[in-house]
């Protein structure tokens, strides 16, 4: 019986390591599947996307006074050099890819001679959060040719990669020096690339970034040009309408209004909208193009309803209506200018603008007339009750008045007798 016993109690123990064990690995399991998802969560591909440039927004500052200098020609061969028009940027296999495209090539520039540096990169603001890293940005990729060698062929540069933190002081994560194949300068065909191993950071699932050139000239002025903040991943965007629901009859023309709304809650500035009327037997026009897009918070462009007339044919067909658009959308953003440290007691703000093309539609049911017996019908709910009533008080007067008068005959045969 002992024996026996204890055979039970070894085999209970077995069980029980047994068990656990499998606890164990199924706790792991999870923990390496949560860890994997989490991984592919934040550094997931993303198809190529391409965004718009303000043109001809390039700054010249001066760097003791942060003061604006004006006297430079805006469409000089030096200022479309570092005129940023378009960025493309993709990511996969945690690498992020982009490509810089610029207005003109430096090297045509007479003032070649006079810059001290040029550099190019990206800023990147892994958590949307403003208080960590330098004024909110978390890490900085940039190439740079620095002058001293006395060439101008912009042949050598120098790719880092910094962390900052809250403080203001900065990391070095990477440094690769005197590497060429970053720029091409050749004929119209001016572009920089640069590429980020997103391994070698830490981002959100959502984060944000923005690409910038700087030039820094021998006479102690710097040239800046800037894109938007970027978000990852993207926004998305639906149009609203008010009224939201929007019904015709046969014949009709209605004023509706109309915004575009992003997924991050902010109703965007629209510069254009493209022509949506082909589509349709409707008859669809923006009203007042020219006021409708310049009320604007950023230059050129609005946030409130663009208002859009819509007429609908008297011999159109009843149903609903899908009405396409397409709205070139501009978004503004403030560069955060103390990551330069400028000798002014102020710091600078320099405003940015990006612009990108968006698709969208919209319904418009068309619906029959109603009949002389419905228009009665509709007539009679809205004003039945109060005409009852009135009615009623006209009714209860006569009454009042017949029963006066019947009141006084009485009262004069009676004085009779």
């Amino acid at each position: 019986m002992r024996r026996d016993t204890w055979r039970g109690g070894e085999g209970g123990g077995t069980s029980k390591n047994i068990i656990l064990a499998g606890t164990v690995l199924v706790i792991t399991y999870l923990s390496l599947s949560y860890a994997l998802e989490s991984t592919i969560f934040v550094y997931s591909d993303f198809p190529r996307k391409e965004i718009m440039d303000d043109l001809s927004d390039a700054r010249i500052i001066d760097l003791e006074t942060g003061q604006w200098i004006q006297n430079r020609l805006v469409n000089s061969t030096l200022t479309s050099a570092l005129d940023i028009q378009r960025v493309a940027f993709f990511e996969k296999m945690d690498r992020l890819n982009s490509t810089i495209w610029i207005g003109d090539n430096f090297l045509r520039s007479k003032d070649i001679k006079n810059i001290s540096s040029v550099a190019y990169g990206i800023l990147i603001d892994g958590d949307k959060d403003s208080s960590t890293g330098k004024e909110g940005v978390d890490y900085q990729l940039e190439i740079q040719w620095i002058n001293n060698t006395g060439s101008i062929k912009l042949q050598k540069w120098n790719k880092l990669l910094l962390e900052y933190s809250s403080l203001g002081k900065y990391k070095i994560l990477d440094l690769v020096q005197n590497q060429s194949g970053y720029t091409s300068f050749e004929n119209d065909n001016n572009y920089v690339i640069l590429s980020l191993d997103m391994n070698k950071i830490s981002v959100d699932s959502s984060y944000r970034m923005m690409f910038y050139d700087l030039v820094s000239f021998s006479d102690g002025t710097l040239g800046i040009d800037l894109t938007n903040w970027i978000n990852i991943p993207a926004d998305s965007f639906r149009v609203l309408t008010s009224p939201e629901e929007i019904t015709l009859k046969k014949g009709e023309t209605k004023t509706i209004g109309l915004q575009i709304l992003s997924s991050s809650g902010k109703i965007s500035a629209i510069t254009d909208l493209y022509d949506f009327s082909n589509y349709t037997s409707l008859n669809i026009v923006m009203k007042n193009k020219n006021d409708n897009l310049t009320n604007s918070t950023i230059g050129g462009s609005t946030t409130e309803p663009v208002q859009i007339e819509i007429s609908v044919p008297k011999d159109a067909k009843i149903g609903t209506y899908t009405i396409p658009i397409t709205a070139n959308i501009s978004f503004g953003s403030n560069f955060p200018s103390n990551l330069i440290d400028f000798n002014n007691e102020y710091p600078i703000i320099i405003d940015t603008k990006g612009y990108e093309i968006k698709n969208g539609n919209f319904t418009v049911d068309v619906v029959e007339p109603p009949t002389f017996q419905e228009e009665l019908k509709t007539f009679w709910a809205a004003y039945g009750s109060m005409i009852t009533l009135i009615g009623a008080g006209f009714a209860g007067g006569l009454s009042s008045l017949f029963f006066e008068y019947i009141k006084e005959r009485r009262g004069r045969k009676s004085n009779k007798k």
